[in-house]
C-alpha cells in the first residue's frame, strides 16, 4: 500500500499552460465516487487533492471534510486562493506540485540567463493614428474579459490596453487600409496572447463564449 497518493478531484484548470499534459476534458468525479475511493485508501497517510486546478471545486471544502482522516496536500495555483482560504483554513496545505517528472531539474539548480542573441524578425508597422481611433470609439476596457486597467490599477493603469488587429498584418498587403473601427478591437494583454494561441487567430466573440462559459 503506498503512503501517498494523487487524486484528481477535477481535470479543469483556469491557466492555459502550453507544457501541460492535461489535456483531456472529463467530468468532476462526483462526492459519492469520491467517497468510494476514500473508502478503500486504507493505510495510505496523505491524499494530494490534485487536478487540473482543483480550488475550481466550489465543494473542495466538503471533499477536504470527507478526507479529514489523511494529511491534505493541495498542488493549486493559487488564483482563486483569497476565496477558499476562509473555508480551507486549517484543513490541507497548498503545495508545489508533489511529484516530478524525470526531465523536471533537481530543486536548487540554478540557470545562466541573459546570454545575448541575435534574432531576426519582420516587423508590421502599425499606424498609432488607427489605434487611437479605435480606443476613441471603443474605449479602454477589454472587449473580451472586460478589464479596465484604469478601474483595476488606478492612475497607473491609466491609459493602458492592447489592440487587436482582426485581420493579421502578416496576411495583408503593404498597401492595406486599415478600418479602425471594423478592424481594430482594444483587448488586455492576457485575452490577446489567447486569441493568437491558434493560428489563425480565434475571433474575439469566440474566446469571449469559451471564457463566458467557464463556471
Amino acid at each position: 500500500m503506498p503512503l501517498s497518493v494523487i487524486l484528481q478531484v477535477t481535470k479543469r484548470c483556469d491557466f492555459g499552460c502550453v507544457f501541460c499534459s492535461e489535456t483531456l476534458h472529463m467530468s468532476d468525479p462526483t462526492l459519492a465516487q469520491l467517497d468510494t475511493i476514500r473508502g478503500n485508501l486504507a493505510g495510505v497517510l496523505r491524499v494530494f487533492l490534485s487536478g487540473g486546478e482543483p480550488l475550481l471545486r466550489r465543494d473542495l471544502p466538503e471533499i477536504t471534510d470527507m478526507y479529514s482522516g489523511f494529511i491534505i496536500g493541495l498542488p493549486t495555483n493559487a488564483t482563486r486562493g483569497l476565496a477558499m482560504a476562509p473555508k480551507l483554513a486549517g484543513k490541507a496545505t497548498a503545495e508545489d506540485s508533489p511529484y516530478r517528472s524525470p526531465e523536471e531539474p533537481p530543486l536548487g539548480q540554478s540557470f545562466p540567463e541573459g546570454t545575448v542573441t541575435q534574432v531576426t524578425v519582420n516587423k508590421y508597422e502599425r499606424d498609432p493614428r488607427a489605434r487611437q481611433a479605435c480606443l476613441n470609439h471603443f474605449g479602454y476596457r477589454c472587449c473580451v474579459c472586460d478589464l479596465d486597467f484604469e478601474e483595476r490599477y488606478g492612475e497607473l493603469g491609466r491609459g493602458f490596453i492592447h489592440v487587436h488587429h482582426l485581420k493579421e498584418l502578416s496576411t495583408v498587403g503593404p498597401d492595406y487600409q486599415v478600418d479602425p473601427l471594423g478592424d481594430l478591437r482594444p483587448v488586455c494583454p492576457n485575452c490577446h496572447a489567447m486569441l493568437h494561441k491558434v493560428s489563425p487567430a480565434m475571433s474575439v466573440e469566440e474566446l469571449r463564449r469559451k471564457l463566458n462559459a467557464r463556471p
